[in-house]
């Protein structure tokens, strides 16, 4: 029994009593079967399945009723899905003020059901539909996905080894999912705070792979693999849409083997990641839907950007870019927007609604949300005051010089902050291009398709270079764009490649292998930047030793967890625990206790463990004599002693 919307009432009915009863449930599982509210709910959901037709469907004498709602169908569930993150926002602060865990998790069970039911609303997938999507672009697809399987080969092998250490952010993170930092409640206690930029929702997916695979290196940085992974179909997506099949098999292979792209799909430190498959994704629903006239594309664009706001910081850039795309749209392709207004308004107000619960807790917690942008905020940290003070020269100078930096960074100056490679960020057959396709769409940017794409470069630039410190951190923040810098050297090619249209034919024929022949060399270039040049010659936290040890000792506590009463460190004032969460993240908490005065002895008995750093080896024989039969390690890191683990099993 279909409406107009193809939406059955079979379905909606099964719906009804499947979620009544998982709430139920859960709210009985929370209070030892002992809530009202949970009885109730699950009553309701057993008398509905028992009164159930033999076909599945809404019994015989409510169905006229339901029938008389089929011409408002669409208008009423989504206004039930309005309802349902409402009511998922205020439990949500419910759950904060009460430190309700079975609030908690029911929050986000109510949020992600209004998720589900506005993409049903609007997303309409059939075996019929798939079936004659995959007839029509079988060869496509089949290209796509080994592209694909390509990037996720560079981005998986060997995940939690290479990097071999992990940084004290990618801990940081870590921890912050695992709820183990000492932090404000705030940030634990509400299913839809923020940490650093973290997403408590983005966090939770972290938790979910720690709890699968372990604490350790793999399932810390296996989120950002998927991320990473994902953004090269993304991107072809919204590179196809604005030049064509070949330009965006170009795009998304530069993105693939990019090796910037790459580190940080294989590093948990930073969130950046994830906009690079949210933003093209966003993008192109979004421009999509503004040239079909399609509110459901639209509608589609605005749950994919309320949850990238769900994510990380990143998803304020695309919102606040896109708000300047229509202004300046409205005055240069007017008649690009005629008629898309309403479906303009549902795109914005879907994202608003997703994001809704996160807004709110920003606006309760506005220290906690903006506590980053204090930091490394150019105008809210004070930098800018400072630099005019110590350096006397005007503001628009000092930005200019930010702008500056930001923008070399991409083919000019070397990575620094979470990298270290000595590469910038598009390697110099890619910069090149990026150059040319750079200066073909700023000299045709009153297309609506290319002004989109110049107004995603140029704002995420802008935000970097003119809103952000240390200047250090634009390279990896420029992350937010990179598909985009792929997508423009690509702009690039094809620009090339309409040159090649006027050559002989011969030489035109040619011009397939010659794009094949410089994605080859693209790829080793990038494929050595990063495995042998970066990788190869340990330059992963390169003049931070210490915190190198600290992750290795992390692994080497884990490894002894279970045979371990008490640990000490026979450490200096650089080596002291407590500094470096990485530690902490790795070992799954065990404590440490420091040894800073030479070793005299130690007034425990059981299984003890004793990390030695090599100014301290010294005293080995002091503790062979004090705990003799032993069991010594000795770990190397980059062809040099980072520690020496003494083990005694009973003392």
């Amino acid at each position: 029994m279909f409406d107009s919307n193809g939406i059955t009432l079979r379905r909606l009915w099964i719906a009804w009593f499947v979620v009544s009863g998982i709430v139920g449930v859960h709210f009985l599982a929370a209070s030892g079967g002992k809530s009202v509210l949970g009885t109730l709910l699950l009553g309701q959901a057993l008398g509905l399945l028992w009164f159930t037709e033999r076909q599945w469907e809404a019994p015989a004498r409510l169905q006229p009723f339901l029938e008389r709602l089929a011409p408002s169908r669409r208008r009423i569930l989504f206004g039930f899905a309005v309802s349902l993150i409402i009511a998922a926002t205020g439990l949500a602060t419910l759950a904060e003020k009460q430190k309700n865990s079975s609030f908690y998790d029911l929050a986000v069970l109510i949020w992600l059901a209004g998720i589900v039911l506005i993409a049903q609303l609007y997303v309409q997938l059939s075996s019929a539909t798939v079936r004659q999507w995959w007839q029509t672009y079988r060869r496509e697809i089949i290209v796509v996905a080994g592209l694909t399987l390509v990037a996720a080969v560079l981005r998986f092998y060997q995940l939690g080894q290479i990097p071999k250490t992990i940084e004290g952010d990618e801990a940081w993170t870590g921890l912050a999912a695992l709820k183990l930092l000492p932090v404000a409640p705030a940030l634990y206690d509400h299913p839809f705070s923020f940490f650093e930029g973290f997403g408590r929702i983005h966090l939770r997916l972290f938790r979910l792979a720690l709890y699968v695979f372990g604490q350790n290196t793999f399932g810390l940085r296996l989120i950002p693999a998927i991320g990473g992974t994902v953004a090269i179909p993304a991107t072809y997506l919204f590179a196809r849409r604005l030049m064509g099949t070949r330009g965006a098999f170009v795009a998304a292979s530069l993105l693939a083997v990019s090796h910037a792209h790459m580190h940080f799909s294989r590093t948990s430190a930073v969130g950046y990641i994830q906009s690079t498959w949210f933003s093209p994704l966003e993008l192109y629903f979004f421009l999509s839907g503004l040239e079909q006239r399609s509110r459901a594309r639209m509608v589609v664009g605005g749950l994919l950007l309320g949850l990238h706001f769900n994510f990380y910081y990143s998803a304020q850039m695309i919102a606040g870019f896109l708000i300047v795309y229509l202004l300046v749209a409205a005055i240069f392709a007017r008649s690009f927007l005629r008629g898309n207004w309403a479906n303009i308004a549902y795109f914005f107000g879907v994202a608003l609604l997703i994001a809704l619960p996160s807004i709110v807790w920003s606006f309760q917690h506005p220290d906690l949300f903006s506590a980053r942008w204090i930091k490394e905020g150019t105008f809210q940290s004070g930098w800018l005051a400072r630099e005019v003070a110590n350096t006397g020269r005007p503001v628009a100078l000092i930005l200019w010089g930010r702008f500056q930096h930001a923008f070399l960074t991409i083919f000019a100056l070397p990575f620094e902050d979470f990298y270290w490679a000595l590469s910038p960020i598009l390697d110099f057959i890619t910069a090149t291009l990026f150059l040319i396709g750079l200066l073909w769409a700023l000299s045709n940017t009153r297309q609506p398709r290319v002004l989109l794409l110049n107004g995603w470069f140029w704002s995420g630039l802008m935000a970097v270079s003119l809103f952000a410190i240390p200047p250090s951190a634009d390279s990896y923040r420029l992350l937010v764009v990179l598909p985009a810098m792929c997508v423009l050297a690509a702009l690039g090619w094809e620009y090339l490649a309409g040159l090649a249209g006027n050559l002989p034919s011969a030489e035109n024929s040619a011009f397939p292998r010659w794009t094949f022949a410089v994605m080859l060399v693209i790829a080793s270039l990038n494929v050595k930047t990063y495995y042998l040049d970066f990788s190869g010659k340990c330059r992963y936290m390169v003049g931070n030793s210490v915190g190198r040890a600290w992750s290795l000792i992390g692994d080497y506590l884990r490894e002894q967890h279970h045979s371990v009463d008490r640990a000490y460190l026979l450490g200096n004032e650089y080596y002291f625990y407590g500094t470096h969460p990485s530690v902490d993240f790795l070992s799954g908490g065990i404590p440490m206790t420091n040894i800073q005065e030479p070793f005299t002895g130690v007034d425990a008995r059981g299984a003890l463990l004793f990390v030695v750093i090599p100014d301290r080896q010294h005293e080995l024989a002091a503790l062979q004599a004090f705990a003799p039969g032993g069991e010594i390690t000795r770990v190397a890191d980059c062809n040099d002693l980072r520690f020496i683990g003494y083990r005694v099993d009973h003392y």
